[in-house]
């Protein structure tokens, strides 16, 4: 149905409504409309997603909270499939500015980054690094207050840490590897179980003397408490990390 929408012209004339000074009922209407369109699977066509980006990112800019929510997810959407083209239109900047000005800023901020470091280039990983945005996660895990900003943090570090041994170390350098052993111990399994990929990720792409650091930290502890666990891809993981670690000696 998101295709027969999109093929009846739909599209252009909500972009249309949201860049005008129509009321809020109207616009979060059109938001939702739009965000549904950029959703889903197959992917949207990039000549749709093309047009739909610079209206995306001038709502990003907005102090309507439903209207900033709906604009993040829209954009988290495009980026799943065309990741490179929405990092072209220079919007990184501001979505790492949206996770340090506000305690409340959209989930699909986190996400998107998420993305970045998962499938993004070494080159774009490095610039997020050395942003704020290192500090902001930080503080996420030394002072958790949101569960789910805490489990998608603790998904971006695992995703860091599986790149390379310099950005694992930038990891280590923030004292994050400590902070997630810690938080370990009182939250969700959900949120265990993404602590767990990250310090496996950690010890498995990084330098024997990083492996012995995250050891030191209490690595053992979490991977240990999952080789109960019914996951049997984390299992397995956990397994191959364990191994890791006693071929460093």
């Amino acid at each position: 149905m998101r295709d027969l929408v999109i093929a009846s012209g739909a599209v252009p004339p909500v972009l249309a409504l949201l860049g005008t000074d129509t009321s809020p009922a109207i616009l979060h209407k059109c938001i939702w409309l739009l965000s549904n369109c950029c959703r889903g699977v197959p992917s949207v066509p990039w000549g749709v997603a093309a047009d739909i980006l610079p209206t995306l990112i001038k709502l990003l800019h907005s102090e309507d909270p439903e209207l900033l929510s709906y604009a993040a997810w829209s954009v988290q959407f495009l980026a799943e499939a065309h990741l490179q083209n929405v990092i072209a239109t220079g919007i990184v900047p501001r979505m790492i500015d949206l996770v340090s000005a506000s305690p409340n800023f959209p989930l699909a901020v986190l996400r998107f980054l998420g993305i970045v470091f998962l499938d993004g280039t070494n080159q774009q990983t490095e610039m997020l690094l050395k942003s704020s945005l290192l500090t902001s996660l930080s503080h996420f895990l030394s002072s958790p207050k949101r569960p789910e900003i805490t489990k998608e943090t603790c998904w971006i570090i695992s995703n860091i840490n599986a790149r390379d041994s310099n950005h694992i170390q930038q990891i280590i350098d923030a004292h994050i590897m400590e902070y997630i052993t810690i938080l370990y111990q009182n939250t969700s399994r959900e949120i265990q179980t993404e602590i767990v990929w990250a310090l496996s990720n950690a010890i498995l792409c990084g330098s024997p003397a990083q492996v012995r650091f995250v050891v030191e930290c209490g690595a053992f502890g979490p991977l240990c408490d999952v080789l109960g666990t019914e996951n049997v891809q984390l299992l397995l993981f956990a397994l191959r990390t364990l191994e890791s670690v006693l071929q460093v000696g």
